[in-house]
């Protein structure tokens, strides 16, 4: 027997919801609120690392193109 698209992805979208359901089952509400806030934490980090790594970028490319312009002169 043949499946159709449609019930492919709704048992796969089943299987995944199955999944998410026995992790929060398995999970106190304390470690629940412990990993949100890791999660928060490790967001909070990436967003300030990529911020320094573009002004980083900024000042990279800023002492590339006045070594560029010295080096022409």
């Amino acid at each position: 027997m043949q499946r159709s698209q449609s019930q492919t992805l709704l048992m796969e979208t089943l299987t995944s919801l199955e999944s998410i359901m026995k992790e929060k089952l398995l999970m106190t509400p304390f470690e629940e609120q412990e990993k949100k806030k890791y999660l928060t934490d490790v967001i909070n980090r990436e967003m300030k690392t990529n911020a320094t790594r573009e002004k980083l970028e900024i000042k990279y490319n800023a002492a590339v193109k006045a070594k560029e312009s010295e080096v022409k002169i």
